[in-house]
């Protein structure tokens, strides 16, 4: 008596009387309609085919044609399990195929229009299985009992299929095992024939297994090899046959380049790598993939199924050496080393630099470059290197001829420029440059070296406000900067003229005036500023960088540059060796700035000058890390202070430190407290948490506004650097604000 004889029994209503004993005990098979078949190793094989062809041939007068198709089944039920055929008696169509009076249950492929699943108005309600399955590579094969819902909307009839003619919905039986909740049922319908587990199948089957090989070789033409294989288990996990990628046509194999397999659908494929495991390609994704060479091509293995890009632009596909999007401009893809930059640049993001392709990787017309097409701007690429250009700069480029104008191919991708103000990108024969409020300005040849030579957009010149453009005179060139002007003959050269020569050279006419074309570039010579030489003279103009230099000497060194000093400043400035605040940071940690924090530390709440010693000693802590706010918490809570300026009890020492430290009065509360406080932790402490008080916070930043900037900070100013000088300190904010632009043009006014 095989296991499943043991669970239970129903009554077979529909069967015939001269059916046989064996489909009678329905639970010795599936749900009252047969037990597990299998098809050939092959799944959709010769052998199989002719099985489907010729099932209702046997009987009658024998021929040649009936002869011939006889040894075809043997064939197969041979391939299908040649030790049970060769030693057990019977007929090889009755190893394979099965009829209607046999007592089986019909295979749900055979009357769910070829699906391997269960049909509507059916649910998965049990299994069981059989080991040692050819159709699954010689492992378990589960057999699922899909019974009708109720009430029962089918009626008993013979399934009609040349093979598979067994039964459907006459058998009333169920196993159990799955969809427990379903407590009314009908017959079964049909069976599902499977390698993967139950439980994988549907999430409503439990694991408890009943085994019963007496249908191991049962089969149906519609029926295909299905091993327990990475890709079939992700075809069910798609949903198999009722999914979207439909009913199996090629059952599994290797792929073309050999490091893979795969396997077809009616509605796509799935491909499986080792390294990269099992993923489904359909749709027009997958026509793009599979003229681009498939596995073998550009794009090698896909790495995910096709997802949702997002905002609802389309779908899309990862590769191992590209992706692949579908949108509403049509299926592109963008392999490697474009998609690198692609992906840099927030690759297909909504809001992104470059958008979703809308070409395919074409060849330049002078066989250069290969590039994408973007719907915001377009990826380039020369041997292994690829580059990308958009937005303002990609129009701007197009708008001078591309790739054959005078820019020529792309170097660099879009770049964000040291000030953060604006962009650029490099070309072979110049830039772009970018900013909001100023748009695309082009430079080339001569011109974009002498400007690149002064700094290009990072240096006091600024960006372009201009295109190179013709001066009109029929002789040069010119393209305006922020401050200044680039300058073009052929007999001279291109120079940059700055800022400070350039009124001045404009005032005289410009170009086209009594001074002509630069001869030569602009030079700086600390204290005596600008000297250049044009066609009709030279011309001089003092340099701003020197008030910008005795402005930052005054208020961090409280005393004025030297010549040495104000001449090595000012022309590190000019030449770019150093910036703005690369000198006022030299300035806040040399050994002048903090010895003057320290000095005026101890004027201030000792009200005496300190000691060299003494000096040196917190100098040597501020270097170690200490903040301001620290050595100047040291100093408050001190003996010295607390017994002398501090009146030498806790509360008179509080009453003391608040219009100090809060510019206000403590009130009897705020005494209270601290007082209270000071008790429990220590005078040090509390100096410190009033110091790095909000209130004492607040009132630094005002003070040093005022000092740096000459006025009143506003309150999102207060709000920004408040929290900032708790964690960065007080000379970072010193730093921040010396290294401004209204820090500069303010002392252009005040040493004029």
């Amino acid at each position: 008596m095989s296991p499943l004889d043991l669970i239970r029994r129903a009554p077979n209503r529909a069967a015939a009387a001269d059916e046989p004993s064996a489909g009678d005990v329905a639970s010795s098979s599936s749900p009252g309609v047969g037990s597990p078949s299998s098809s050939s190793s092959g799944g959709g094989t010769l052998a199989e085919r002719v099985v489907a062809r010729t099932a209702g041939l046997f009987g009658g007068a024998s021929t040649r044609r009936r002869f011939l198709a006889k040894t075809a089944v043997v064939g197969s039920a041979i391939a299908v399990n040649p030790v049970t055929y060769l030693l057990k008696p019977g007929t090889a169509y009755g190893a394979v195929c099965g009829t209607c009076s046999d007592g089986w249950t019909a295979f749900c492929c055979t009357v769910n229009s070829g699906k391997n699943s269960c049909p509507p108005n059916t649910f998965v309600a049990g299994w069981w299985k059989a080991d040692n399955a050819a159709y699954c590579g010689g492992g378990p094969r589960y057999i699922i009992d899909c019974n009708a819902t109720c009430p029962t909307q089918c009626s008993c009839r013979c399934a009609g299929a040349s093979c598979d003619g067994r039964r459907t919905c006459c058998n009333q039986f169920r196993y159990g095992q799955c969809n427990q909740h379903i407590s009314c049922y009908g017959p079964v319908a049909c069976r599902v024939a499977i390698c993967i587990t139950p439980w994988q199948y549907d999430a409503a089957c439990s694991t408890y297994a009943l085994t019963d090989n007496r249908t191991v070789q049962h089969g149906a033409a519609c029926l295909k090899t299905e091993h327990n294989t990475a890709i079939t288990r992700k075809y069910y996990a798609l949903g198999g046959p009722d999914g979207f990628l439909g009913i199996l046509t090629q059952t599994e194999r290797t792929s073309t380049d050999g490091s893979g397999r795969y396997a077809i659908y009616e509605g796509g494929r799935i491909y499986f790598k080792a390294s990269t495991g099992a993923h489904e390609v359909h749709g027009s994704i997958f026509s793009a993939w599979a003229d681009a060479g498939g596995p073998g091509g550009s794009y090698r293995f896909p790495t995910s199924d096709t997802r949702d890009l997002p905002g609802g632009q389309g779908r899309y596909q990862t590769y191992e050496q590209g992706n692949i999007y579908a949108g509403s401009a049509g299926t592109y893809g963008v392999p490697e080393p474009h998609l690198g930059v692609y992906l840099a640049y927030g690759g297909h993001n909504v809001n992104s630099a470059l958008g979703l392709p809308v070409g395919p990787v074409t060849r330049s017309s002078d066989g250069v470059a290969l590039y994408i097409n973007f719907e915001r701007g377009r990826t380039y690429r020369r041997g292994s290197t690829a580059v990308e250009i958009h937005g303002a700069i990609f129009d701007k480029h197009e708008s001078l001829g591309g790739v054959h104008g005078n820019l020529g191919h792309v170097k660099s991708s879009v770049l964000t420029s040291g000030d953060g103000r604006g962009r650029y990108s490099r070309f072979d024969g110049g830039g772009i440059y970018y900013t909001a409020t100023l748009g695309a300005h082009a430079v080339w040849g001569a011109m974009d070296i002498a400007y690149v030579a002064v700094g290009g957009p990072a240096s006091d010149v600024g960006f372009p406000t201009t295109d190179r453009q013709a001066v009109g005179d029929g002789v040069g060139d010119r393209v305006r900067l922020e401050n200044g002007g680039v300058y073009y003959k052929a007999s001279r050269g291109a120079f940059v003229v700055p800022g400070e020569l350039h009124d001045r050279y404009l005032d005289r006419g410009g170009p086209t005036g009594s001074l002509g074309y630069p001869t030569g570039p602009a030079t700086h010579s600390g204290a005596s500023g600008f000297t250049q030489p044009f066609e009709g003279g030279t011309l001089t103009a003092p340099s701003p960088y020197v008030a910008f230099v005795r402005a930052a000497y005054q208020d961090f060194l409280d005393r004025a540059p030297t010549t040495a000093e104000l001449s090595s400043q000012a022309d590190a400035l000019y030449l770019g060796t150093k910036s703005r605040a690369t000198i006022v940071r030299e300035l806040a940690y040399s050994d002048g700035y903090l010895t003057a924090v320290v000095n005026r530390f101890y004027v201030d709440t000792l009200g005496r000058p300190g000691g060299s010693g003494e000096v040196s000693y917190w100098i040597g802590l501020l270097r170690s890390g200490w903040s301001v706010a620290r050595v100047a918490a040291s100093f408050y809570a001190s003996a010295e202070y607390f017994s002398g300026i501090g009146g030498g009890t806790v509360r008179s020492w509080i009453a003391d430190l608040y219009p100090k430290l809060l510019q206000r009065s403590a009130s009897s509360t705020d005494l209270d407290y601290w007082e209270a406080t000071t008790a429990s932790i220590g005078r040090g402490v509390v100096a410190l948490r009033l110091f790095q008080s909000a209130e004492s916070r607040a009132t630094r930043v005002r003070g040093l506004y005022q000092d740096l900037l000459g006025r009143t900070p506003g309150a999102s100013d207060v709000a920004y650097w408040s929290p900032r000088i708790l964690t960065q300190g007080d000379l970072a904010l010193a730093v921040s604000l010396a290294s401004m632009a209204e820090y500069y043009d303010r002392a252009q006014d005040r040493f004029a």
